[in-house]
């Protein structure tokens, strides 16, 4: 175990370089890494991960549903009057600080078309949770139902594949016809066929003894892709810091993964956490908003 521990010690210059280059949410994640990389602490296959004691006994088991993230909603609300068009956007489970372009298309979620409109950009808080606010002039003719999509893409650019991907998509359905009166619209934000954009499972959590062991069971990843995983405080849709490292998700041929992980020593959690699935493979690709983008979360609680 020497060796593994002086194989930690050895990371610590690099990743406190990298650190001092980040901000906000993503130092906390960068010096915790740090603590992980010194301890000796991060789980790899047949090994626990020790773990810091909290202020709630989990109950034995608990069953927890993984849903795509991020979600949200978008509210359209057209004048007769003024033929102006307000979109309005919340959206939860984005990285925290990140920067989201948003654009109402034509065609469908599954095959987005043109740019109808461009729109203000979700600018998420420190939990992940993002809002946007755009007034649109000179829409003559209302809201066209059925023929409009709300798209949400994962960063600031389109700068690559990753900043392009569409990470959250609805239609813009159940419109009043008439252009005489006020018209709106309640869109539901949900998943994409982009990758990892559709990912589901199950996580059990079981606590025994001094023990508590996670098993992840995950589809609807890209094939033979890793992805980082934790548990942390807060919710999915109020998203805390990470309170324990997950074993690294791995997807096979097929897109599906099962891990398990030990976190020994501890049966306390506090009273609200979640589990949370990230695009990122490594601790470096998460300092980037990116790279942290929850893929698939689920809420957990310590409450019987």
């Amino acid at each position: 175990m020497a060796g593994a521990n002086n194989k930690g010690f050895a990371m610590i210059g690099p990743i406190k370089r990298t650190c001092i280059q980040q901000t906000g949410p993503f130092l906390i994640l960068c010096l915790f890494a740090v603590l992980v990389s010194s301890c000796a602490i991060q789980p790899i296959s047949g090994e626990t991960a020790n773990a810091q004691p909290s202020v709630f006994s989990m109950p034995a088991r608990i069953q927890i549903a993984l849903a795509h993230s991020p979600s949200g909603t978008a509210d359209l609300q057209w004048s007769a009057m003024s033929h102006t068009l307000m979109v309005t956007i919340a959206v939860t489970g984005l990285a925290p600080k990140s920067t989201h372009l948003a654009h109402i298309h034509t065609g469908t979620c599954r095959s987005l078309g043109q740019i109808v409109s461009t729109l203000n950009p979700l600018v998420a808080d420190a939990h992940g949770v993002g809002m946007s606010i755009t007034m649109i002039g000179n829409v003559m003719a209302g809201i066209p139902t059925g023929r409009w999509r709300i798209n949400i893409h994962n960063g600031p650019t389109f700068a690559t594949g990753l900043d392009a991907r569409p990470i959250a998509c609805g239609t813009i359905a159940g419109v009043r016809t008439t252009t005489r009166e006020v018209q709106s619209a309640h869109v539901i934000l949900a998943s994409t066929i982009s990758p990892d954009e559709n990912v589901h499972g199950m996580a059990q959590v079981q606590r025994m003894d001094q023990t508590i062991t996670v098993t992840l069971s995950l589809s609807g990843l890209v094939p033979k892709s890793m992805h980082m995983a934790h548990i942390h405080a807060g919710t999915c849709a109020a998203q805390g810091p990470v309170l324990f490292p997950l074993q690294a998700v791995v997807a096979d041929a097929l897109g599906n993964a099962m891990v398990v992980t030990r976190i020994t020593g501890h049966t306390l959690l506090p009273q609200q956490w979640y589990v949370n699935v990230h695009e990122a493979a490594t601790i470096a690709a998460m300092m980037t908003p990116q790279g942290f983008l929850p893929i698939a979360c689920g809420d957990g609680s310590s409450l019987s």
